[in-house]
């Protein structure tokens, strides 16, 4: 299928920013693609956090089990990274 509408402008748009020669010319094509997602607010919903692997040393401690790597939670943001240590 051919995209139309706004998502036709929405790739229009990107193909402008990728080939843009200047900041200037940057700037603006992002803005029109930063209007069309405030108008249409698209979003690609899914049923939970996607498992994945995150290997941790065991020299770091205070690390919590069941991180979660997700956009929501700015990844790993959640689990405290300043309370980690290092025992050696």
């Amino acid at each position: 299928m051919k995209p139309e509408g706004d998502i036709a402008l929405l790739l229009e748009y990107w193909g402008n920013v990728v080939s843009s020669r200047t900041s200037e010319e940057v700037d603006k094509w992002s803005d029109e693609i930063i209007k069309l997602h405030q108008k249409n607010q698209w979003v690609i919903g899914y049923t939970g956090p996607t498992p994945s692997l995150i290997v941790v040393s065991n020299d770091i401690h205070n690390v919590p089990d069941g991180i979660i790597d997700a956009d929501e939670f700015r990844n790993f943001g959640h689990a405290k990274p300043a309370q980690f240590f290092i025992k050696e």
